[in-house]
């Protein structure tokens, strides 16, 4: 009977020891992890936290676009004895999501309208006004406002000439044969349109015809950041005084310039032409067209 009980004793350790030893080299892998863990990363203590930021910089690709409404803008005007004002006009319009917004400039080759046939051994031209000219013209509290065919303000001394005038803007002038800024924004812009208008005032010293040979160029240019501007720049206030902090890189904008260009013909328009509705643009017999 004491031999049968010392086996059982015996199989209980012998349990138990492999349930040690079963348990140990888990116990072990454990203290070891922790100790790596607290090796590499030490417990703050005295109230010290450690801390990290992570930032998103999410950043849109900048876009600038422009589309012209024609590329060929016709003026049509029927001369008469004290000239005749006619006007027509066209859009550019620009889309750019740039912060700064966009300029537009304009730049004419050549500021002259040159007939495409000659009359009599001569080529007749209609020249750039030489001065400005306002339309709307106000008697008596009444103002006569500009229209397609009037403009009180251009008077005789400016006939057979011809300019333009952009949006609300109130004068006409000879167009820019240098680039000139005809609009601009600050902010981006979502298909905003600036018109220009182009006018003239012919008197029968003009010959029928289809005068020729102006090309404008439209350039929109994304704005740049401008690193001195209190409307630019990003202010902090430092010791109480403000600090106007330069543009960086990142704030410099790098949109490649659109450029788009136009022919501009003035039709000048005999009474059997404007009867009929006929656009002048074959210019093979011009010539006899020409009452004069």
């Amino acid at each position: 009977m004491q031999k049968i009980i010392d086996k059982k004793i015996q199989k209980m350790r012998v349990k138990k020891g492999q349930r040690f030893f079963s348990i140990m080299p888990v116990c072990v892998a454990s203290i070891m992890l922790g100790a790596l863990l607290l090796g590499a990363n030490p417990i703050a203590t005295d109230g010290a936290r450690a801390e990290s930021e992570v930032t998103f910089a999410i950043q849109d690709e900048e876009s600038l676009t422009m589309n012209l409404s024609s590329d060929a803008v016709v003026l049509s005007v029927q001369p008469g004895q004290d000239g005749v004002f006619g006007r027509t006009s066209m859009g550019v319009t620009v889309s750019t999501n740039v912060a700064y917004g966009y300029t537009l400039t304009m730049i004419a080759n050549t500021d002259t309208l040159t007939r495409s046939a000659a009359v009599n051994g001569v080529t007749p031209t209609i020249g750039p006004l030489t001065s400005s000219v306002t339309c709307a013209v106000t008697v008596d509290q009444v103002t006569t406002p500009e229209t397609d065919t009037t403009c009180l303000g251009w008077t005789i001394d400016n006939n057979n000439m011809w300019g333009y005038r952009v949006n609300d803007g109130a004068s006409y002038m000879a167009v820019p044969t240098t680039a000139t800024v005809i609009d601009s924004t600050d902010a981006a812009a979502d298909s905003n349109t600036t018109t220009i208008y182009f006018g003239a005032k012919l008197d029968n010293d003009i010959p029928v015809g289809s005068y020729q040979g102006v090309t404008l160029t439209f350039s929109a240019t994304a704005n740049e950041a401008v690193a001195a501007s209190l409307q630019d720049a990003e202010l902090e206030t430092t010791n109480g005084q403000s600090v106007v902090e330069p543009a960086t890189d990142e704030e410099i904008t790098e949109v490649e310039a659109t450029n788009a260009t136009t022919e501009i013909e003035a039709a000048v328009m005999s009474d059997e032409m404007v009867d009929t509705n006929v656009l002048l643009t074959d210019t093979a017999n011009e010539d006899s067209l020409d009452r004069r």
